[in-house]
């Protein structure tokens, strides 16, 4: 029986923290991009794993250890912006370390003469840890679901001002805090220094019903932040849906009427042709020549462009385009981008409708009327370029060009929206004036 015994916790010791490596990795991976190499998601599960199964008891010194490295390796594994991956390393953390901090202190509780009971506990903490870690990983989970969360850099800042309670709590009781008070009998000095063994035995036992009393709203605090993070972040995609379906209303609609217009004159085709053929009769050829014109002139005969594969992005530019030859302006364009890329449709509308807005009141004034314009994603990287002549120098504040319009308040977004969409996606925009010219650059990693 004992044999048994010792080869459950045996095996539990193996099995336990690989099944609470998987549903943290599986957690974290939900929260930020981990990067795709082996290497690093390997080092970033046996840093959840070592998390969640170091000894650290109230007052010990290991939390404090373990917490900078954490932190680094946390940074090191992932990709994104720096603010999401620091509040995600240390809202995990204070999640996980206050569980193990209560558990390896259960022990200490326990009468040193009963030897047999101090066993029992001690061989099934990584048990109890492990049942609590998976029960709060599988519901942070199942709360997420399929979606990727995706906040503003300011959220994540508030976010991290959030966790900042829960994280200075969790170090209160290691050994930074109330560490060298806790364990003052460990040396004849220290108890001679603090007072007799039962004043002492007082403090420690104060600080113990403290610590437990405390320490788990550590862990609660934290658990919240991380679902506030994705009912927020749910909020925000149900936000740009919405946005997404009317900016889809917008461009798509104009090519709905074209195509509209078509079936039109398709269907009216028995019907053109006759009154054109009663025209001819009557010698009417200056009214039939008239009549032909409204009808190559109409939209419905005017060819639908193919630019890209990528819905979106044809779109966009069919429409832009249409507002450019109406104002005799020209676009010298190169387009590579798959049919379906990781930036989501409404931040592309986003980019490329104010790129080309921007661009296009820029030109409309000046006789040099070309904008040149260049879109590829491979390689891992989006790249937009687009190049267009100013009428003149630009003036420059917080790293925008300030907008020329006279009703400043509502306009003068477009270069902010679109250095915001880069940030979303740990992108970049850089924007340059040179010999006439204003040049835009956005790079986003994909």
């Amino acid at each position: 029986m004992k044999f048994f015994i010792e080869f459950l916790l045996f095996t539990t010791g193996i099995v336990f923290p690989v099944i609470v490596g998987a549903l943290l990795y599986n957690l974290v991976k939900k929260y930020i991009y981990i990067r795709k190499n082996k290497i690093f998601k390997s080092i970033m599960f046996v840093a959840l794993v070592a998390l969640s199964f170091n000894v650290s008891w109230i007052g010990d010194e290991n939390p404090m250890i373990l917490l900078p490295i954490f932190v680094i390796v946390f940074l090191m594994c992932s990709e994104d912006i720096m603010i999401k991956r620091l509040v995600i390393s240390i809202g995990i953390y204070t999640l996980i370390t206050p569980i193990g901090m209560l558990v390896d202190s259960i022990p200490m509780f326990i009468d040193g003469n009963d030897y047999e009971l101090f066993l029992v506990f001690e061989n099934s903490k990584h048990i109890i840890k492990s049942v609590v870690i998976i029960t709060i990983a599988i519901i942070l989970t199942k709360i997420i679901g399929k979606s990727k969360i995706k906040l503003d850099t300011k959220i994540w800042m508030l976010m991290g001002g959030l966790l900042l309670a829960t994280f200075f709590i969790t170090l209160a009781f290691t050994k930074f805090g109330l560490g060298d008070l806790l364990y003052a009998t460990e040396s004849g000095f220290n108890a001679k220094m603090i007072g007799s063994k039962e004043y002492v035995d007082l403090v420690n036992n104060t600080i113990f019903r403290i610590s437990y009393m405390t320490l788990p709203f550590a862990s609660i605090s934290a658990f919240m932040v991380l679902v506030v993070v994705i009912i927020l972040s749910k909020h925000e995609e149900e936000v740009k849906s919405e946005n997404l379906e009317r900016l889809r209303g917008t461009y798509y609609e104009g090519i709905k009427r074209e195509q509209d217009a078509v079936r039109t004159i398709r269907h009216d085709l028995k019907n053109h042709l006759f009154t054109m053929q009663t025209m001819i009769d009557q010698s009417k050829y200056s009214e039939v020549e008239d009549y032909l014109k409204k009808l190559t002139n109409s939209p419905a005969i005017k060819e639908y462009r193919q630019i890209s594969n990528n819905d979106i992005v044809n779109a966009v530019l069919d429409n832009k385009i249409s507002i450019m030859d109406k104002k005799n302006i020209k676009l010298d364009y190169k387009i590579s981008v798959p049919e379906i890329l990781s930036i989501s449709e409404i931040d592309i509308s986003s980019l490329l409708g104010n790129a080309l807005d921007n661009a296009i009141e820029a030109v409309e004034q000046i006789d040099d009327k070309m904008i040149t314009l260049r879109l590829r994603a491979d390689k891992g990287l989006f790249m937009l370029q687009v190049e267009n002549p100013i009428k003149e120098e630009l003036k420059v504040k917080d790293g925008l060009f300030i907008t020329t319009k006279a009703d400043k308040k509502h306009h003068g977004f477009g270069l902010r929206s679109i250095r915001e969409v880069a940030k979303i996606y740990s992108g970049t925009m850089e924007t340059n004036v040179k010999d006439g010219k204003f040049e835009l650059i956005v790079s986003i990693p994909l």
